[in-house]
């Protein structure tokens, strides 16, 4: 499943406005079926990452934290830094779960948080056997 979320500009509500982010986010399941089940010893991987378009990123922390049951098989679960325009950052894991997605015991998160034009732009992606929940970028004034 390969969710790119780009919406337009934010207020410092956190609501959308009606022009385009110069910043965008890629979150991509790799490797799992149409089902979008992980199975008990199955590989599978995720990909988080955040693209600068025409302005800098400033102040960016990525981090992805893992159910238990779900091991690390490559790849870095957090990330700190800027990012100059045109560039992007991304945390690639290749991963196996050691029971069904029903059997963890914790949700599997991924974070991305950033300042944008002096507010706190946020992003959360949780997994879990009910699905996917995504909240989007969301700001917020500092």
């Amino acid at each position: 499943m390969l969710l790119t979320a780009f919406f337009c500009a934010l207020r410092p509500d956190g609501k959308a406005a009606g022009q385009g982010l110069p910043f965008d986010a890629t979150v991509d399941f790799q490797g799992l079926g149409a089902s979008r089940k992980v199975e008990r010893g199955e590989p599978f991987g995720f990909l988080l990452c955040l693209h600068a378009f025409e302005t800098g990123i400033e102040r960016i922390e990525m981090k992805i934290v893992l159910p238990p049951e779900v091991k690390n098989l490559g790849g870095e679960t957090s990330w700190k830094g800027d990012l100059s325009p045109k560039e992007e950052a991304c945390l690639n894991l290749g991963l196996k779960s050691e029971t069904g997605i029903e059997k963890w015991r914790q949700p599997f998160e991924a974070r991305m948080q950033f300042i944008y034009q002096g507010m706190k732009v946020t992003r959360e992606v949780k997994w879990t056997r009910q699905g996917v929940e995504d909240t989007g970028f969301v700001s917020k004034e500092r």
